[in-house]
C-alpha cells in the first residue's frame, strides 16, 4: 500500500519536472559525426534542485561519449549503455529508471551551454516492476506517457560544464 502511494507521488513529481522540459523527438534528428568526444575515466555526479524543489543526484558513468545526433539546437554525444544515473537519493545504479541511455548535449547557439541529457524509456521502468505491484492508476499513467523514446535535456549546471569541458578530446570516427 505504501509502495503504491509513494509511486503515485513520484510519478506526479516526475510529471511536474517533465512539464518544464519538453522532450525532443529523435525523428527530428539527423546523424552527426565529429572527431571530438568526451572520455570519462570515472563516473561523475552532481546535485541540483529540480521540479518541486527536490534535491536530485545525477551523473554519467565512465566511458566514451561520441557524437551521434544533431537537431536545430544542439549536438548529442551518446555514452555507453545506461550512461545516465539520476535519483533523489545517491545515484548508485546506472541501470535504474529514471536514468538510462543518454550523454552530453552541446548547444549550437550558446557558447559553453553543455548539459546532461537522458532518453526516456518508460518500458524499462515497467520491466522492473510487475503491473500488479504498480496498480491500475500507475499503469494508466505509464500507458499515457507520450514521452517514451524522447530526449530530455537537463537544466544547465555550471559544475557539470566545468567538469565535462575538461574531458573533451579527439576520438576516431567510425564510418
Amino acid at each position: 500500500m505504501y509502495f503504491r502511494i509513494t509511486m503515485i507521488f513520484i510519478m506526479i513529481a516526475i510529471a511536474g519536472c517533465a512539464s518544464k522540459n519538453v522532450g525532443h523527438s529523435p525523428e527530428s534528428f539527423s546523424s552527426f559525426k565529429s572527431e571530438s568526444c568526451f572520455i570519462l575515466q570515472k563516473p561523475f555526479f552532481y546535485q541540483e534542485k529540480r521540479g518541486l524543489g527536490y534535491l536530485w543526484d545525477q551523473g554519467l558513468r565512465k566511458g566514451e561519449y561520441k557524437a551521434k545526433y544533431q537537431d536545430n539546437n544542439g549536438y548529442y554525444y551518446v555514452g555507453p549503455e545506461n550512461a545516465v544515473c539520476q535519483a533523489q537519493e545517491k545515484c548508485d545504479d546506472f541501470g535504474k529508471w529514471p536514468g538510462g541511455e543518454g550523454g552530453v548535449w552541446i548547444s549550437k547557439n550558446l557558447e559553453n551551454d553543455i548539459r546532461l541529457f537522458v532518453i526516456s524509456d518508460i518500458n524499462k521502468f515497467r520491466d522492473k516492476y510487475t503491473e500488479e505491484s504498480l496498480g491500475p492508476i500507475l499503469n494508466l499513467l505509464v500507458d499515457m506517457d507520450t514521452d517514451d523514446g524522447k530526449f530530455f535535456i537537463f537544466d544547465k549546471n555550471q559544475e557539470f560544464v566545468d567538469f565535462i569541458i575538461l574531458k573533451k578530446t579527439t576520438c576516431q570516427v567510425v564510418e
